[in-house]
C-alpha cells in the first residue's frame, strides 16, 4: 500500500513540468545579479560590512518570494478541483482529506521550494566572505523555510474554503498581509499612540519578526534566542493549523449547492453581494439594453467591496499614524518612525489595490474563454469592442472612487511632511517627488492594468498566470530600474537630495511610459486578436503567456 498516493502523483506530475525546472535557474539569478549589484554600489565598503549588507538583502528578497509564494502557487489548487467538479470523483476512492491536501500541497509548492534551495548557496557567499556566521546563516535558512511554509499552507487552507481563484488569491494575500505586517504595524501604533509597551502576541505570528531576530545582532542580545525560537514556534504552528483545518473541512465542502433561482431567496451575503431582487431587476433593465457585456461583469459586487474595505482599513491605519506623529510626545526618531510606518501602510495598500485590479481585469476572460462561454458569446451579434469597452467600463465603476480615496493619503502625508507648524520633516523635496510620483504611477498602472489584464486573462492558461503576467509587466522593470540606478548612484557614498529626487522622478518617469508601452501592446493585441484568442489558439503579438 503506497502511503500518501495524491502526494506521489502530485510530485510526478510536478516534475515533469518545464516551469519547475525555469523556476529554479530565475531565482538563482535573480539572487546572483541582486549581489553582483550590491557588490557594484558599494564599491567603497570592504569586508563584513559589504558582506552583512548582501546577506541581508538577499534574505529580503528570499523573504518576499516565500510570502508571496502561497498567494500565486496553492491559492488555487485546492479550489480548481472544485471548479472542475472533480473533487467529488476524489473521494469516492479511499482518500481522506489530509491526502488530498498534502498532495495538492506537494505538487504546488515544489516549483517554490526549488526555487527556495536554488537561492541558498548564493545566499552562502557572504558566509564566505567574513562578516556572517555559520549560526547565523543556518538561523535564516530555517526562518526561510519557515515562512515558504507557512505561505504554502495558508494558500491551501484558503483554497479549500473557496471556489474562485480571485477570492483565493486575494484572501491568501489579505492573510498573509495580516499576519506578516498588518499586527506588527498595529503593535507599534498602540505603543506609540497609546503607550501600551511591548505586545508580543502581535509579534510572534510575523514570519519577518523571526527572520529578523535571526541575525546576530539581534539574537545574542536580550530576548533575542527566546523571540526567535518561540516565532518561529509560531509561524510553524499556524501552517499546521492552516493545513489542519483544510483537510477536515475540504472533504465537507466540495459538494455544490443547488443555486438559487430567480425568484427564491439567495441569503444575507448574496444581497450583500448581488443585490436585493429589486435592486437586480432594476440594474438589469437599465444595462441589459445598453451594454449587455457591462451587465454582466457588474452583477457581482465583490470586487467593489474588497476594493472598498482596503481603502478604508488604510485610511484608518494611515490617519492612525498620522496622529500618532502629531500628538506623541517624543521628538526625532521616534516622530520620525511612525511617519514612516504611515508611508509604508500607503504605498503597500498601493500595490495590493493593484494587485485586486490585475486579478479582476484578467479573471473575466480567463474564466470565459475555460469554460467555453467566450467563444459563443462571440457568435452572437455583439462585436468585440463592445465587449472590451463593458470590460473596461465594469472597471472603472468597481475600481475608481476606491483608488481616488486611497490617493488621497498622499496629500495628507506631504502636508505633515512640509506644512506641520511644530516641526517638518523637509528633505530637499524628496517627499514631494516621491508622494506626486505615487499619484500619477497609481492611476497610470491602472489604466494600463485594464488593458494588460483583460490581454494576459485572454491569453493564459490559468489565472494566476495571468495576474502574474500582468504585475510583471507592469511592476517589474520600473523596480528593476529603480535598484540598478540607485545602486550605481550611491557607489559606496552618501546620495545628497538632489540627486534622490532625479532618481525617484526617473523611477516614475520610467513607470509612466512602462504603463504606456504594455497597455498599447496589449489594446493592439485585443483590437486585433481577440476572436483568435478566444478560440484558445496562439496568436502573433505581445504577451503572450502561456
Amino acid at each position: 500500500m503506497t502511503v500518501l498516493p495524491m502526494v506521489e502523483r502530485e510530485l510526478r506530475l510536478a516534475a515533469r513540468k518545464a516551469g519547475t525546472y525555469w523556476l529554479r535557474s530565475a531565482a538563482a539569478f535573480v539572487a546572483m545579479a541582486a549581489m553582483l549589484l550590491v557588490m557594484i554600489g558599494n564599491g567603497a565598503t570592504r569586508g563584513a560590512e559589504l558582506s552583512m549588507e548582501i546577506f541581508a538583502i538577499l534574505t529580503m528578497m528570499a523573504m518576499a518570494f516565500c510570502l508571496l509564494a502561497g498567494v500565486f502557487l496553492t491559492s488555487d489548487s485546492l479550489s480548481s478541483e472544485r471548479r472542475d467538479g472533480t473533487a467529488g470523483l476524489l473521494f469516492l476512492t479511499d482518500l481522506r482529506g489530509y491526502d488530498v491536501v498534502l498532495g495538492k500541497l506537494a505538487g504546488s509548492s515544489l516549483h517554490a521550494c526549488y526555487g527556495l534551495i536554488s537561492i541558498f548557496p548564493v545566499l552562502a557567499i557572504p558566509l564566505l566572505m567574513g562578516g556572517v556566521t555559520a549560526a547565523e546563516f543556518w538561523r535564516v535558512v530555517l526562518a526561510l523555510a519557515m515562512t515558504l511554509f507557512f505561505s504554502l499552507a495558508a494558500g491551501t487552507m484558503v483554497s479549500a474554503f473557496g471556489r474562485e481563484s480571485r477570492q483565493t488569491m486575494l484572501g491568501t494575500l489579505l492573510l498573509i498581509s495580516m499576519v506578516a505586517a498588518v499586527l506588527p504595524a498595529l503593535h507599534v501604533g498602540s505603543n506609540v499612540a497609546l503607550h501600551t509597551g511591548t505586545i508580543r502576541p502581535l509579534l510572534w505570528p510575523s514570519p519577518g519578526f523571526a527572520c529578523l531576530h535571526a541575525f546576530e545582532s539581534y539574537y545574542r542580545y536580550g530576548k533575542g534566542a527566546p523571540e526567535y525560537w518561540g516565532s518561529l514556534v509560531t509561524v510553524v504552528g499556524m501552517g499546521m493549523m492552516f493545513l489542519t483545518a483544510a483537510s477536515f473541512h475540504f472533504p465537507r465542502a466540495w459538494q455544490e449547492k443547488a443555486q438559487a433561482g430567480p425568484s427564491e431567496k439567495i441569503g444575507s451575503w448574496g444581497r450583500i453581494r448581488f443585490g436585493a431582487r429589486a435592486a437586480r431587476a432594476k440594474a438589469r433593465a437599465r444595462l441589459l439594453p445598453e451594454d449587455p457585456f457591462l451587465w454582466l461583469a457588474m452583477r457581482d459586487r465583490l470586487p467593489k467591496i474588497i476594493a472598498s474595505l482596503l481603502v478604508g482599513a488604510a485610511v484608518v491605519l494611515c490617519a492612525m499614524f498620522m496622529a500618532a506623529t502629531i500628538n506623541s510626545s517624543r521628538k526625532g526618531a521616534g516622530l520620525f518612525f511612525t511617519y514612516q510606518i504611515a508611508i509604508f501602510v500607503a504605498i503597500g495598500a498601493g500595490l495590493i489595490f493593484k494587485c485586486l485590479v490585475a486579478m479582476e481585469a484578467s479573471r473575466r476572460l480567463n474564466d470565459d474563454r475555460q469554460s467555453g462561454a467566450l467563444e459563443l458569446l462571440l457568435v452572437t451579434p455583439l462585436p468585440v469592442e463592445q465587449i472590451i469597452r463593458g470590460q473596461r467600463r465594469a472597471l472603472s465603476a468597481q475600481f475608481v472612487l476606491p483608488m481616488f480615496v486611497l490617493m488621497l493619503i498622499f496629500p495628507g502625508l506631504l502636508w505633515l511632511t512640509y506644512f506641520l507648524p511644530s516641526w517638518k520633516l523637509s528633505d530637499g523635496g524628496v517627499s514631494g517627488v516621491v508622494f506626486v510620483g505615487n499619484i500619477l504611477v497609481m492611476m497610470s498602472d491602472f489604466l494600463a492594468l485594464n488593458w494588460i489584464g483583460m490581454w494576459t486573462g485572454l491569453r493564459a492558461r490559468q489565472h494566476y498566470r495571468a495576474v502574474l503576467g500582468s504585475l510583471a509587466r507592469v511592476l517589474v522593470l520600473p523596480w528593476i530600474a529603480y535598484f540598478l540606478i540607485l545602486m550605481l548612484a550611491i557607489g559606496g557614498q552618501s546620495v545628497g537630495n538632489d540627486s534622490m529626487m532625479v532618481i525617484f522622478g526617473f523611477w516614475f518617469a520610467l513607470g509612466v511610459v512602462n504603463d504606456l508601452v504594455w497597455g498599447g501592446l496589449a489594446r493592439v493585441g485585443l483590437e486585433q486578436h481577440f476572436r483568435l484568442c478566444a478560440t484558445g489558439a496562439k496568436a502573433p503579438g505581445p504577451g503572450t503567456n502561456e
